[in-house]
């Protein structure tokens, strides 16, 4: 995607205020980098805190559902003995009935 001022990928902003505009290029100067840099440096940073900030939130609501749903995950370590008991149970009353009727189709 060539444009007319062949390979340039310079970044093009035009700023409305002149004292914003020389802010910038202050802030940039100190920091020994290029205005086009510093901008996107800054827009990377900010980009990657909302990125941090949607995945902190993530978690957050993580760790405040997985009480409530612990006892669904079989998988979780935390060992809910009445409702295993109550699994086992079920399982051996389905084997049963499963028996009882492979014995009277027969």
């Amino acid at each position: 995607m060539a444009d007319d001022k062949g390979s340039s990928k310079a970044l093009n902003l035009r700023f409305k205020d002149p004292q914003q505009h020389q802010a910038i290029t202050d802030a940039a100067r100190a920091a020994g980098v290029s205005v086009q840099d510093y901008i996107l440096e800054a827009a990377l940073r900010r980009a990657l805190a909302v990125q941090d900030a949607f995945v902190q939130a993530a978690l957050d609501a993580h760790r405040a559902t997985a009480d409530a749903f612990a006892d669904l995950d079989p998988q979780d370590g935390r060992a809910d003995t009445g409702l295993r008991d109550g699994e086992r149970a079920a399982a051996h009353e389905l084997a049963a009935e499963k028996d009882r009727y492979r014995g009277s189709a027969a």
